[in-house]
């Protein structure tokens, strides 16, 4: 009887075991198809994240080129009002003449053709007060203007000038200075 007992509970755990095997193996034969669609769209997944972020990157990027174009055409637009437009060589002769007779000076200017390379040699020859002078050439450089001085000469006159400010007579030494610039068109 024994025997009985121990032969049954034996085909029992046998039963049991193949019974286990058959299911794992029946899901296993059921998965497999699936695993490999489950490997492709890991796959797949992973590639999308990796797209996405450097989509990310771009986008980064191209916000800071865009920043950065932007702060270029702001300066881009300064730089265009500093080159004289060709056909406004008279309100630029006219600006000079107003800042002479600004600081009273007499003065001549010689302004040259406009060459291919869109420059131009300009020659202001002025005498005046030292003082009127230099203010005349301060405010020379605050015009809107572009203009690269080449050669600025000094020299004494030899003659003075009186001007009376406030009750007092000042005897200024008069000197003569002689500027050439080069000026840049568009």
């Amino acid at each position: 009887m024994q025997l009985n007992k121990t032969n049954k509970k034996q085909k029992n755990l046998i039963s049991i075991g193949i019974l286990f095997l058959s299911t794992i193996a029946l899901l296993y034969a059921a998965f497999i198809p699936y695993e490999k669609k489950i490997n492709l769209l890991h796959a797949d997944i992973s590639s999308k994240r990796i797209q996405i972020q450097k989509n990310n990157t771009t986008q980064r990027e191209l916000g800071g080129i865009m920043s950065k174009l932007n702060q270029i055409e702001l300066q881009s637009d300064k730089i265009n009002k500093a080159f004289l437009n060709s056909n406004k060589q008279l309100e630029f002769i006219t600006s000079i003449e107003a800042l002479s007779e600004q600081y009273n000076i007499n003065q001549t200017i010689n302004l040259g053709s406009i060459a291919d390379d869109k420059t131009s040699n300009i020659t202001i020859t002025a005498g005046g007060s030292f003082v009127d002078i230099f203010k005349f050439l301060n405010s020379l450089e605050s015009l809107p203007y572009y203009i690269n001085i080449n050669n600025l000469s000094l020299t004494g006159a030899g003659s003075s000038l009186k001007r009376q400010d406030n009750d007092t007579t000042n005897e200024l030494k008069k000197i003569n200075r002689k500027l050439e610039a080069t000026n840049y068109w568009q």
